[in-house]
Order: C-alpha cells, then structure tokens, then sequence
C-alpha cells in the first residue's frame, strides 16, 4: 500500500509540476503577444508622425487632378494607414527594440 501511495503521490506531483510549467508558457506568451502589440503601435505612431511630416510639404491640393479638401482631410488616414502596414511587415526596427525592452522590465518584475 505505501508503494502505490508514493507511486500516486509522485504521479500528482509530476502532474502539478506540468500543469505550472503550462500556465507559465501560456503567461510568457501572453507576455510576447502583448510586447509585440505593442512595439507595433508605437513603431505605428512613430512612422505615421514621420509621414504626415514629409506630406506637409507635398505640393498643393487643389487643381485639375487635386482632391482639394477631401484630400486634405483624408490625408492622416492615409498616412496611419501606410504606417501601420509598414510596422506590421517587419517596420524600421523600433518594434523589435520596444518589444526586448518590455520582456526584460517584465522578466525583472517576475524575478524581483
């Protein structure tokens, strides 16, 4: 009886230890997941400052082919749009740099 006592004692055991070790992985997951969000919305913000500022000095709107005041409305939307589908296909790195920076403020925190 005591065997079969140790032996289930050291089943549950090996059990808790798996399920921990799961837990742990899907947290450090989440943790990656969030750290990339993000360094990609940051990345975003950062290249949509950069492009609205490099269209500011982009010719007049209006004339033949110009979109006059609809053009210049949209322009923001446009340009978040080229900054966010630039971050997301790898970026300039800025998301990479956020993302190693978080991971290690969160690995200190957990360790401390």
């Amino acid at each position: 009886m005591n065997l079969t006592s140790n032996a289930l004692l050291s089943l549950q055991g090996q059990n808790t230890d798996a399920k921990i070790a799961a837990v742990s992985d899907q947290a450090k997951s989440a943790n990656q997941a969030r750290a990339l969000k993000t360094g990609q919305e940051f990345e975003t913000m950062v290249l949509s400052a950069m492009l609205q500022s490099m269209f500011q000095g982009v010719g007049d709107t209006d004339g033949m082919f110009g979109g006059g005041e609809g053009e210049e409305a949209f322009k923001s939307f446009y340009t978040e749009a080229i900054a966010k589908q630039t971050a997301l296909h790898g970026g300039i790195g800025i998301s990479d740099a956020i993302q190693k920076q978080l991971l290690q403020l969160q690995e200190a925190k957990a360790a401390s």
